[in-house]
Formats: structure tokens, C-alpha cells, sequence
């Protein structure tokens, strides 16, 4: 269990967050997950969706005509920061990337989801430079931390709490 000060983090959510969030059909874990993030906009804490999160959600929701979900999505848009894409990001994601991949971490090894890596390396590019620009600790939220702790503090919404 991770405690984290809502005045000093900024919560950064990946697309298996927004899955949830925008699921109306609504699962145990989809349910549990929805009261977590309301009590914690409600204790002041701030929220960001990065763009490529957005992207990898929405993409699927139209494929699969999906339309609750996707005003769903939409409306969380009115309640949390939203993270475009940057040069300043796709800068670092590429730097991050480089980086990984030449100091041979065996799990980013060549072949091994790269697109999902991309994605990844995307996201925590993201988170690191919203929390640069806001002064703020970046935390990037997850339904599974995978690559994303190589890149950026990260963990699985349910292993975070507020002091």
C-alpha cells in the first residue's frame, strides 16, 4: 500500500484506468474503482488523462460502436486535466525509449510488444513532463504497472491511498 498526498500528486491514468472509468456495464472492479477516484476528486485530488491513454481507449470504444462508454470517456474530460501530446513529450519518450532499450533491460528486449512499449514509454514521457510543467509529483495510475515503472512512478490504483 502506497500513501500518497493529493495536494502534491498529480494522478496520471492509463488506458486500463480509463477502461474502467468509462465501463457502464460496470464490474465488481470497475465499481470499486469508480468510488476510488470520486473520493479522491472529492478530497482534492487532481486527475490527468494523458492523450495517448485517450487515444488507445477511444479508438476501441468506436470500433465497437460503444457510445456510453465514449460520452463516458468525454465527460471525464470536464472533470480532470487533460495531457496533449507534446514535442516536449515525444521528445522525452524518445529519450526514455533509447535509453532502455541501450543499457539492455531484458524485458524491452527487441520483439517483445513493441507497439505496447511505445505506448508505455509514451504514457510516462507524458506524466513526467505534466509533473516538470506542474510542480507536482506524477503518479501514473494502473490496472497493471508492466513497463511503466521502468519509466515513471507508477502503481495500481488499488495500492494507492491518501494521508
Amino acid at each position: 500500500m502506497n500513501i500518497v498526498d493529493t495536494r502534491t500528486t498529480l494522478f496520471i491514468l492509463d488506458a486500463g484506468m480509463l477502461s474502467l472509468l468509462t465501463n457502464p456495464a460496470g464490474s465488481a472492479a470497475a465499481m470499486e474503482c469508480h468510488r476510488w477516484t470520486r473520493d479522491l476528486l472529492r478530497r482534492g485530488g487532481r486527475f490527468a488523462i494523458p492523450e495517448i491513454a485517450d487515444y488507445e481507449v477511444r479508438r476501441e470504444l468506436l470500433r465497437e460502436d460503444l457510445m456510453r462508454a465514449l460520452k463516458a470517456l468525454d465527460d471525464l474530460r470536464g472533470v480532470m486535466f487533460y495531457l496533449p501530446l507534446t514535442t516536449a513529450a515525444l521528445q522525452r519518450a524518445a529519450e526514455l525509449w533509447a535509453a532502455a532499450k541501450k543499457f539492455g533491460r531484458p524485458e524491452l528486449a527487441v520483439g517483445s510488444r513493441e507497439g505496447a512499449l511505445d505506448m508505455d514509454v509514451i504514457l510516462a514521457a507524458q506524466a513526467l513532463v505534466a509533473g516538470r510543467a506542474s510542480g507536482l509529483n506524477p503518479v501514473v495510475v494502473t490496472t497493471h504497472v508492466a513497463h511503466l515503472g521502468i519509466f515513471a512512478q507508477s502503481d495500481e490504483w488499488h495500492n494507492l491511498r491518501v494521508d
